[in-house]
């Protein structure tokens, strides 16, 4: 496309975007993006946790959400249980995994 056409083509649209979404799902747009802010925020946290127990960086440790669900349990359980996390935060800790390690995932690498 030559620029004179780029031009011509562009001068009957007006400066901002037509919203994509339409007028139904306005009201969901807030909390479906608070949704995945906090999904990205809560994984940082884990991969940040994984990351540290295992000594792998947290590139590395991302290995761990790709294993399935039972193997990556297998051996991040043990270095949460020697990490020296005492009380209530072992148990919370202990008790989350469960939660986080639903999903099953193909086979990955461990770090080394």
């Amino acid at each position: 496309m030559q620029p004179t056409q780029t031009r011509s083509a562009n001068r009957g649209m007006s400066p901002e975007p037509e919203d994509l979404v339409d007028v139904f799902y306005v009201p969901l747009i807030r909390p479906l993006g608070n949704l995945v802010i906090l999904f990205g925020q809560a994984e940082a946290a884990w991969l940040e946790l994984v990351a540290e127990l295992t000594g792998c960086t947290e590139k590395e440790a991302q290995r761990f959400l790709q294993m399935p669900a039972a193997e990556a349990k297998r051996k991040i359980v043990p270095l949460a249980q020697t990490s020296g996390i005492i009380g209530f935060a072992l148990k919370e800790l202990s008790e989350g995994r469960r939660q986080l390690l639903l999903r099953p995932r193909a086979s990955a690498p461990p770090c080394s």
